[in-house]
């Protein structure tokens, strides 16, 4: 889907993560331990809690405050508050220009605003400044199959499970991208493989119902769907599909209910799956 997008957590040189106790939420080690999150153990309210007091009260340093930056900015991606994440991620740059992490990140939010160039380039700077990043390939790649731009994307995608073949969202960004660009069957194995590598990853069961509708296998679509929201009910692309599809198979009332649902958790998921080149029916 649109929204989903490799995101790697990472530390860099600078933060020194205190381990084996706990500290007190507002020392400083405390706090950089929460903002970084990177066992995702507290709230996303607590972790941007800590980030902002670790940028706003001062005594970091100009590495450690593009960190903070950026983990603030993860935190607001998380949050869909794209442009909240493209300000940090800014000025999380302009303390490190070579912030591999921040690029992608940048880019992440400038694709979910649809500024796709805007996108390219900063997956091309992250792998610039770190040549082994595979995320960002497959983002890169995920912005290069919303274009169409069959080619480039698939090099990508390709060249990030070189050099991530145990990661399943490089798989499954695979398997996506190509269904996006309308290779929905050719996706399938990427899928098959992606799920059999993350069986409890909801976003691998969207991905190969995703590549299912694509093809116009209805019923495998709506089995990955309704899995995919058995573990989480409120994947808007999940009940927007298994919409869509209810729908193509003259289910009307059970995509109504769907579509709606999924309206209800993102309004916006109209236009979302419309860049992902799936609509639903008029009236529906």
């Amino acid at each position: 889907m649109l929204f989903r997008a490799a995101l790697t957590v990472a530390t860099a040189a600078g933060v020194m993560l205190v381990a084996g106790c706990a500290q007190p939420e507002g020392s400083q080690w405390g706090d950089q331990d929460r903002c970084a999150n990177l066992k995702e153990a507290y709230s996303l309210e607590t972790k941007m809690a800590a980030c902002d007091r670790l940028i706003n009260t001062g005594g970091e340093t100009t590495e450690n405050l593009a960190i903070d930056y950026n983990n603030r900015a993860r935190g607001y991606l998380k949050k869909s508050d794209w442009q909240h994440a493209l300000n940090d991620l800014d000025a999380a740059l302009k303390l490190n220009p070579d912030y591999a992490y921040a690029y992608n990140g940048r880019g992440i939010a400038h694709r979910h605003l649809r500024d796709l160039d805007a996108a390219i380039n900063d997956f091309g700077n992250a792998v610039r400044a770190k040549s082994d990043y595979a995320h960002a390939y497959t983002n890169r790649g995920m912005a290069y199959a919303q274009k169409g731009d069959a080619d480039k994307a698939i090099a990508d995608f390709d060249k990030a499970i070189a050099l991530d073949s145990a990661d399943a969202d490089n798989v499954g960004s695979r398997c996506y991208g190509l269904a996006m660009l309308n290779k929905g069957q050719a996706a399938l194995p990427d899928c098959d493989k992606a799920v059999q590598m993350a069986p409890d990853d909801e976003n691998q069961l969207d991905s190969r119902g995703y590549a299912n509708l694509k093809a116009g296998n209805l019923s495998a679509a709506i089995t990955d769907y309704t899995a995919a929201l058995k573990i989480d009910p409120k994947i808007d692309s999940s009940l927007f599909g298994r919409g869509v599809a209810y729908a193509a198979q003259g289910k009307n009332d059970l995509a109504k209910a769907d579509l709606t649902a999924a309206r209800a958790v993102n309004p916006n998921i109209d236009s979302d799956m419309a860049t992902d080149k799936v609509t639903a029916p008029a009236g529906l």
